[in-house]
């Protein structure tokens, strides 16, 4: 269930305009992805995830990310679904390096 929210989440940010900070939009996106609207609602105020969000944002500022998706491979940082080519570049000459 994770992958289709993130999915659309990022759609509705992205390709719809809409803003992901309101709880409403969110919970539309939860009812198109099969959520129940009231879970959702929730776990926006859930303590353990609001601190889990909390210590995903530091590690991330540590990392000195700044989009989505990113991806981390050693001490190569990758963001930004238009670096997703850039990721499958490095990860096949790295393979290929260690031929």
């Amino acid at each position: 269930m994770l992958r289709p929210w993130i999915v659309e989440v990022m759609r509705a940010e992205w390709a719809g305009g809409l803003d992901i900070g309101d709880e409403q939009v969110l919970l539309e996106v939860g009812e198109k992805v099969g959520l129940e609207a009231a879970e959702l609602q929730a776990a926006f105020s859930d303590e353990a995830k609001l601190s889990q969000l909390d210590k995903n944002w530091e590690e991330a500022q540590e990392l000195g990310l700044i989009g989505v998706p990113s991806f981390q491979i050693g001490d190569e940082l990758f963001w930004g679904s238009d670096r997703i080519q850039y990721v499958k570049d490095f990860l096949r000459d790295l393979r290929v390096s260690r031929l």
